[in-house]
């Protein structure tokens, strides 16, 4: 929220966090919702959480570079 990490959770439970998110900044107001948690916590959760895939799945995981090269062929005509 505002550019802050105030949550990490495994994909699988993704939607349901963002609409319970969603729900709860509805009811109470960004500020209550950023409020309640420990940012800081989530940002290094995040940044470990991110950190982890890169030594997986390496920098580029959804192979955007070769996804560029076949969009450039399909509008080329190639």
């Amino acid at each position: 929220m505002k550019g802050r990490n105030v949550a990490v959770v495994p994909e699988s439970e993704m939607v349901e966090a963002l609409v319970d998110w969603a729900t709860y900044i509805n009811e109470h107001g960004v500020e209550a919702a950023i409020a309640r948690v420990d940012t800081a916590l989530a940002e290094r959760e995040a940044a470990k959480d991110r950190n982890a895939l890169l030594e997986e799945k390496g920098e580029d995981a959804n192979h955007s570079g070769d996804k560029i090269v076949e969009i450039r062929k399909k509008v080329a005509g190639n």
